[in-house]
């Protein structure tokens, strides 16, 4: 259910936005503040109710369709543990632990868990297997400074090793933290709320080849197009350290005009900055200096009358950032990139029967990349133009029992190294919850295939998740 919040191994400038209610929800409900702003201030207004969740996932996707330094195949394991609880009138705690596990197959030189989402990647000479792992914490405090100001206090940490089963040894290790800082407002009828946060990103990265016989010998990546060889030596390391911040607000108001009918506005700006060196561990070389800037403005307007299920929400999301790039040695401009997004959406939930309701939801994409690399002239111009559907049934069976049955459909366009110029997607979802006298047990299966244009060959995935909450 809050998967989203733990970001201890990747912490994006701006964490994704996720419309959707879980599936084991059987009612639909709108967004709310803390969801789009993620303001540790406003968790308190947002989530009312005590609540435990445990969850175990495992997923395996099968890349027969995959590009050059991507694994033929990947299982990941999740065990997860979430709880908040209202202490008192003014504070509310919340915690979570998560381990992680991803088993990656058939990975062709590549040492780094994502190849293609950095500027300065890091291979080698092998083809192997590799195993990542690692504990992710999660906590947060909320505290009412009055009967209307809220200040709250979020901590994300990561640990996460890995080990590639070659003779080269490839070890990798990373330590992430993201903490948060937020203050709220609310009025004594809750119509009306607002709040602000700051937000602090470290990484700290540390990637090793090593040979005890003989040298080893990688390449550092300028690009996608562009590397370079380093030197050979029985130890070579790549340290990979990112920090950055982000500053945002958020306002919602309900029951505008008539009662149900409300609004909800979120923005923030944010900067961070890497830097890469790469060599021995004695007197590393620089290779590359990243800054990633911009900014991201959401709007929502929802309806949901008094004591109904009945639920209409309309979101639209904005960002906007620069990247810019230059090669350590050489102190001169690498890369540089724009990305400017357009999304918008809406999602209805729509009580059939007493026994019966129905989730659907259409959301579109229009992304606008200018890219470009300029130690071997390569320019990338393009709007990408994609769009998801999807239709959850939702079902009491009797008074303990609840199932659904979600599909979606969907189609992306890729940016270049993916060869192709289009995935069409199609996933299938059935879960089910029963009651017991100690908690709620959920059981779910998932699918999801992504097809690429002009090839036989797919992306395909499967997943089992048993949960338990009360």
């Amino acid at each position: 259910m809050f998967l989203s919040n733990l970001s201890g191994y990747e912490n994006p400038l701006f964490p994704d936005i996720v419309i959707e209610e879980p599936f084991s929800s059987t009612i639909q409900t709108p967004m709310n503040l803390y969801r789009i702003s993620f303001n540790p201030a406003l968790f308190k207004i947002s989530y009312q109710e005590d609540f435990v969740y445990y969850r175990v996932n495992s997923f395996d996707k099968i890349n027969f369709y995959h590009r050059v330094y991507d694994p033929k195949r990947q299982r990941d394991y999740q065990l997860y543990f979430y709880t908040h609880k209202t202490l008192d009138k003014k504070s509310t705690l919340a915690a979570a632990v998560r381990y992680n596990r991803a088993d990656q197959y058939d990975v062709y030189r590549s040492l780094e868990k994502s190849f293609y989402n950095n500027y300065f990647s890091y291979i080698d000479t092998t083809m192997g297997n590799v195993t990542y792992e690692g504990p992710q914490l999660w906590f947060l405090y909320n505290y009412s400074l009055t009967n209307n100001l809220l200040f709250g206090f979020q901590i994300d940490y990561g640990i996460e090793r890995s080990l590639k089963d070659v003779y080269t040894k490839c070890e990798t290790v990373i330590r992430n933290l993201d903490l948060k800082f937020g203050v709220g407002f609310g009025s004594n009828n809750s119509n009306f709320v607002a709040g602000a946060f700051v937000r602090y990103l470290n990484y700290q990265g540390q990637y090793n080849a090593v040979k005890e016989l003989q040298d080893a010998f990688v390449r550092t990546y300028f690009g996608y197009h562009v590397f370079r060889d380093e030197n050979p030596r029985s130890l070579n390391r790549k340290n990979d350290y990112k920090e950055g911040y982000e500053f945002g607000a958020q306002l919602t108001r309900k029951n505008i005009l008539v009662d149900g009918l409300g609004i909800q506005l979120s923005g923030s700006y944010g900067t961070r900055y890497t830097d890469i060196t790469v060599g021995s561990t004695s007197l590393p070389g620089d290779r590359g200096y990243w800054i990633r800037e911009g900014y991201r403005i959401f709007g929502a307007v929802f309806y949901q009358p008094v004591e109904s299920n009945f639920m209409f929400q309309l979101f639209y999301e904005y960002k906007d950032f620069s990247d810019w790039a230059r090669a350590g040695e050489y102190n001169v401009v690498t890369i540089e990139n724009d990305e400017v997004m357009h999304r918008f959406g809406s999602v209805l939930y729509l009580p059939l029967m007493n026994k019966v309701g129905v989730s659907t939801g259409f959301e579109m994409e229009n992304i606008r990349s200018d890219y470009h690399e300029y130690i071997v002239e390569f320019d990338y111009n393009r709007e990408h133009h994609n769009w998801n559907a999807f239709t959850d049934f939702k079902l009491a069976i009797n008074q303990i029992t609840n199932a659904h049955i979600k599909g979606m459909l969907g189609t992306v366009e890729p940016w270049f190294y993916w060869n192709t110029d289009k995935f069409d997607i199609i996933a299938f979802q059935y879960g089910f919850e029963r009651l017991f006298v100690f908690g709620t047990l959920g059981l779910e299966f998932y699918y999801e295939v992504w097809g690429p244009e002009n090839s036989d060959k797919n992306i395909e995935t499967y997943g089992l998740s048993i949960s338990y909450r009360k």
